[in-house]
């Protein structure tokens, strides 16, 4: 049985008895993003470092209104390297951060009004409910752009609040967000919470990765690869484009095989933090030692993203609530502590993890799938799929 120094209900004191860097995260903590904004700063983060960004990618965001943009991102095989993928012909993937949707909006349709669909005869108002609707994301795919030397490049940029971006990456509301940002990408206007905020959702990917891993054994052997492979393959699980067949079904492969070196990276900080608690051992460059006791586990529960973790607690609060009383525990609670010690115990933990994950991802991707239907248009979104549908025969 889990001990109770381990499993303290008091989270001040269980963060101070732990890691330097879980003592970081505790204001993101519990409350998720309602405190985010008190949180510490973070002793370093250069995994998240981007100077060695593509400049002909980095010179696309001058085709967007700089000043309403919090921070913004590229990623995919445009961006980062894929295996089976050429960089030079690969659509361009972006994400915007922005404090004000319904303002960038309205300055992008200004200067971009071929970006838009039908949608954008019907006013902001429109825009702006489509806007919020799955996973609050607008995409725009599809596009020509121009870089700074003139050649033209195909991109897909997406918009989305710095709340639900940050709620996302502190709480994995619907790994949208966090869920790319569980991968090497390439950061090209850099804002320092959003920073801050993502090395927490790092943290919890890197976790979640370990206990998939290892969820049923104290001590496991891991390829590097294969746990990078369990930290990628996070945000697809779920995904109705990986049920259905709209996406490459090597997707993950593909990503980690030519991008093991900057996962190391990524992911340094939190190998090292779990090196030190003896929690990793490293036994050559290819492969770890995983030791997951029960105590080991139990902390790793308790700092998971609050909306994610409660998901995980739901399948254990159903053996002994109601369904219907819609149960909802709280860190201070005495059901709390009971079902942290029942899922460090449980056989089926690796189980239980896949299907909240599942339960975070599936929804919000399928209304964004629908979503695309309307800001993309019929034609765009037709070839979309079409062209995803292609990709994931070819590589079958």
């Amino acid at each position: 049985m889990v001990t109770s120094s381990i499993i303290c209900l008091n989270t001040t004191k269980f963060a101070a008895k732990h890691s330097v860097l879980q003592q970081v995260y505790q204001d993101v903590l519990s409350p998720g993003i309602e405190s985010v904004l008190r949180a510490r700063s973070f002793e370093n983060l250069s995994n998240q470092d981007s100077r060695l960004a593509n400049s002909q990618v980095k010179s696309l965001i001058q085709n967007f209104d700089h000043e309403e943009i919090r921070h913004l991102f590229g990623y995919g095989s445009g961006v980062v390297a894929q295996e089976g993928y050429s960089s030079q012909t690969a659509q361009i993937d972006l994400m915007i951060i922005t404090d004000d949707t319904r303002k960038f909006q309205k300055l992008n349709f200004e200067r971009h009004p071929s970006h838009y669909s039908s949608l954008k005869y019907f006013g902001s108002d429109i825009l702006q409910a489509i806007q919020n609707f799955g996973a609050g994301i607008y995409f725009n795919p599809f596009i020509t752009m121009s870089s700074s030397d003139g050649s033209k490049q195909n991109v897909k940029y997406g918009i989305v609040s710095t709340k639900r971006a940050l709620e996302d990456l502190c709480e994995w509301s619907t790994m949208y967000v966090a869920g790319r940002l569980q991968k090497p990408v390439q950061h090209l206007k850099i804002d320092e919470l959003l920073l801050k905020a993502n090395q927490f959702n790092l943290s919890s990917a890197f976790n979640v990765g370990l206990l998939l891993m290892s969820s049923q054994k104290k001590t496991e052997k891991v390829a590097l690869s294969d746990l990078y492979r369990s930290i990628a393959s996070i945000s697809y699980m779920g995904d109705p484009r990986m049920i259905i067949g709209g996406e490459n079904p090597n997707k993950v492969q593909n990503i980690v095989t030519r991008q093991q070196s900057k996962f190391r990276k990524l992911y340094n900080p939190f190998f090292q933090n779990n090196i030190k608690r003896g929690i990793i051992d490293e036994c050559n460059d290819q492969e770890v030692r995983i030791r997951l006791d029960e105590a080991a586990r139990s902390e790793m529960i308790y700092y998971l993203p609050k909306q994610f973790r409660q998901r995980l607690l739901n399948q254990y609060i159903d053996k002994r609530f109601d369904s219907s009383s819609n149960h909802s525990l709280e860190t201070d609670s005495i059901e709390f502590q009971q079902s942290l010690e029942t899922i460090s115990r449980d056989e089926n933990l690796e189980e239980a993890l896949k299907m909240a994950i599942q339960a975070t991802v599936a929804i919000p991707a399928f209304k964004q799938t629908m979503k695309g239907l309307l800001t993309a248009g019929l034609f765009k979104s037709a070839r979309y799929a079409w062209e995803k549908k292609l990709k994931s025969w070819k590589r079958r």
